[in-house]
């Protein structure tokens, strides 16, 4: 955690051009003399083993040239502004600090983890579709399982879920969705079921997101849901099937029990419930 957030913005903004340029940095994209910058390289300076402070001085920016890459791996993630080392599983398949997303102040524990799909083929087109619609999430998961954090899930909540965007956190995994949008290196088709949206003159069939991308959404569910105590790893629409598509009373805005839940289980939209299925097949067979 950083101790003083406000040393670390007003050093930040006196260190640009002095020290390095925004070019050089990968997150800099992000102003300078923002809380978000000072948050990124905290994480940064976490993933190195080197002293967090949120200043980017000359150890950390001789870190960032050393690394020699577009976007550092990390191995910790934000929760309520402090940084938490991700599961051994997650490092595996990689975690990075992604583009941030607008959200408002979260002012209770969020006790449901949303499911989504893109209908994109590369993150940064889905980062750009998100922002173009003034949404976005929490993480997102690129087709070999990286898994990329955008906001925090504790203190921020952006726009995604409808009637759940004060009380979920959000996961997009970033898959084509439509037979047409399809290829490598999705490449694993499923006849469309009770829960796919099949558009006119379309096969009819669905997209399944990478083995990767299931066992990154899988390890990120357990380790958010221990980490923060208000999030129940539980299922609560596991029993919606061809006779009760959604839960009773989506047209109202009704939520879902505390859990985990497909988008489409409690909105209009069409997304996130092959992978709720595939979790819950994971949890059911002891694979955790």
């Amino acid at each position: 955690m950083i101790k003083d957030l406000q040393k670390a913005i007003k050093y930040n903004r006196q260190a640009r051009h002095r020290v390095w340029e925004q070019q050089q940095i990968p997150w800099g994209h992000l102003d300078a003399g923002t809380r978000k910058f000072a948050l990124h390289v905290a994480a940064f300076q976490g993933s190195r083993g080197l002293k967090i402070d949120g200043m980017l001085g000359p150890k950390t920016f001789q870190a960032i040239q050393d690394k020699a890459e577009a976007v550092p791996q990390d191995e910790k993630f934000l929760i309520g502004g402090e940084l938490v080392e991700v599961s051994e599983a997650l490092k595996a398949l990689g975690t990075r600090m992604g583009e941030p997303f607008e959200a408002r102040k979260r002012t209770k524990s969020p006790t449901h983890i949303v499911i989504h799909e893109s209908v994109t083929r590369s993150h940064k087109r889905t980062v750009d579709v998100l922002k173009s619609r003034n949404l976005g999430v929490h993480f997102s998961v690129d087709h070999d399982g990286t898994v990329f954090q955008h906001c925090d899930p504790l203190t921020e909540a952006p726009a995604h879920g409808n009637q759940l965007n004060s009380s979920s956190v959000a996961i997009e995994v970033i898959n084509p969705y439509y037979p047409h949008l399809g290829g490598e290196p999705w490449i694993v088709l499923e006849p469309a079921k009770w829960w796919t949206h099949v558009p006119q003159k379309q096969d009819p069939a669905y997209v399944c997101p990478t083995e990767d991308q299931i066992k990154a959404v899988h390890a990120l569910v357990h380790w958010l849901c221990e980490s923060i105590e208000s999030l129940p790893l539980a299922f609560p629409t596991e029993k919606l099937g061809p006779r009760q598509t959604r839960i009773k009373g989506w047209k109202e805005k009704e939520k879902p029990d505390s859990g985990i839940v497909a988008h489409r289980d409690y909105s209009s939209h069409a997304d996130g419930r092959y992978i709720l299925e595939r979790l819950i097949e994971l949890e059911k067979s002891g694979d955790a």
